[in-house]
């Protein structure tokens, strides 16, 4: 209903990727994609991303939403997390 919300399609990311099966995670990826498109800045988006791409076996990918999750929110208490991952992908 609302395409041009980044907000709209966070939740509907979040809520395919708590889904079981590997379409839930592809919508979720297509949508926390579309999300950060919208509002680059909307980090958890990054961040999720990035956690479900690794899981993909998308290392590249992944390392990279990482990254920029890191970059724009080096506070945010996720940030150990995305560094772990990191190191676990070889980044």
């Amino acid at each position: 209903r609302n395409p041009e919300s980044p907000d709209c399609h966070y939740n509907r990311a979040w809520v395919a990727s708590q889904l079981p099966g590997p379409s839930m995670k592809s919508e979720a990826v297509v949508e926390y994609r579309r999300a950060v498109a919208l509002n680059p800045r909307l980090v958890q988006a990054h961040f999720n991303l990035g956690i479900i791409l690794a899981n993909q076996g998308k290392s590249g990918e992944a390392a990279d939403e990482l990254r920029d999750f890191i970059q724009k929110a080096p506070q945010d208490p996720d940030v150990a997390s995305a560094r772990e991952i990191l190191t676990k992908l070889g980044q």
